[in-house]
């Protein structure tokens, strides 16, 4: 799931709705955490409804749409994804000329990898009025996302050395750890990602860069120390699935199989995403092969609507079940070089030397 991690972060970092702030120390036992978050979404989705249904406004549906992306992005769930494309394509329907929530579309076509429609909105943008500080450091920091896709490192670097010349946010300092853990310099990464931690100011985005902290020693077999950014994480933002799968993934790697799969089946009774289906069946298959074999069924069904409806998003994600599928070597292979098109930067490039160097 460090794939899915990894397409979370711009809507982490940059589509979060705003949080209550929290409690002096002295005062706080249990942080606010997932739950407290998806309810907060959950109220501010059934007002823009209730808006949407009375009055005929762009501005209203893009409302409804910023709100489904953020509780999208918080579950990783592909029905909001369609909900929001719905409540996109229903505002610019009514915006005129020019107008319309072009900056919103680019993040959504961006983290559905449809990387020639996101920058197409990010064009439509600067077509507007004169851009506000806030939303032009927004854009200029989706076309560096855009560059890292497509492995245009220097010129990624380049800008954003210039975001963080004029600020050191969160957003932007993720982005230059990312941009370093990609030029194997894991140790000046860890230290950014540290500084956007102290920086942020939500549980939920302090989280994620938490997350990341960990993937990196992950990446070094490093699982113990994972492990502890990943508790962490949990202390921050308590009980995301995101972090728990983590968790899980990083008990199986120290052999802790009981643990793993019960905290797998935790996250699978209320997040059936196909890639944790996967991940609990492969620790099941030694011990009950039929639970496994369920799993698999199912997380290949999801994979396939999935690839039907949003197919550039998918490509990576589906990417590991077909692989490690006895008959999948094709699809994987397929897979890979689609991926590789639509995000031609080194993660798609490592998938697609894996895929071609599976025995067919």
């Amino acid at each position: 799931m460090r794939t899915l991690a990894l397409v979370l972060a711009a809507s982490v970092l940059a589509c979060a709705a705003p949080q209550a702030a929290a409690p002096a120390a002295h005062e706080q036992r249990v942080r606010p955490g997932h739950a407290q978050r998806r309810a907060q979404i959950d109220r501010a989705v059934t007002q823009a409804e209730r808006r949407v249904a009375k009055t005929r406004s762009w501005m209203l549906h893009a409302e409804l749409a910023a709100a489904l992306l953020a509780r999208a992005d918080l579950d990783g769930r592909y029905e909001d994804y369609a909900r929001v494309e719905a409540e996109l394509d229903a505002a610019f329907a009514l915006a005129g000329p020019g107008l319309g929530p072009h900056l919103l579309r680019a993040r959504f076509e961006l983290r559905m990898h449809r990387v020639d429609a996101g920058v197409r909105s990010l064009q439509a943008l600067t077509q507007q009025a004169e851009l506000d500080a806030e939303t032009d450091m927004a854009r200029r920091g989706l076309l560096a996302d855009v560059a890292v896709g497509a492995g245009r490192l220097d010129e990624a670097q380049a800008a954003i050395t210039a975001l963080l010349q004029a600020r050191r946010s969160p957003a932007d300092l993720a982005r230059q750890a990312h941009l370093l853990h990609l030029r194997e310099d894991d140790a000046a990464a860890d230290a950014l990602y540290a500084e956007a931690i102290s920086k942020a100011d939500d549980g939920e985005t302090q989280a994620w860069l938490e997350l990341q902290r960990g993937l990196l020693d992950l990446d070094a077999e490093r699982y113990d120390d994972a492990a502890a950014h990943y508790q962490a994480a949990d202390a921050m933002f308590p009980d995301w699935w995101l972090v728990h799968e983590h968790l899980a993934e990083v008990d199986a790697l120290r052999g802790h199989t009981d643990a793993a799969i019960e905290r797998y089946r935790e996250v699978v009774a209320d997040n059936r995403d196909p890639e944790l289906l996967d991940a609990l069946a492969r620790l099941l298959e030694p011990r009950d092969p039929q639970a496994a074999a369920q799993l698999h069924d199912e997380a290949r069904a999801s994979f396939e609507a999935r690839l039907a409806r949003f197919p550039e998003a998918s490509y990576g994600h589906a990417f590991e079940h077909f692989f490690a599928a006895p008959d999948g070597a094709a699809r994987a292979l397929a897979l890979a070089q689609a991926n590789a098109v639509v995000r031609p930067g080194p993660d798609a490039q490592a998938l697609l030397a894996r895929a071609r160097a599976r025995p067919r």
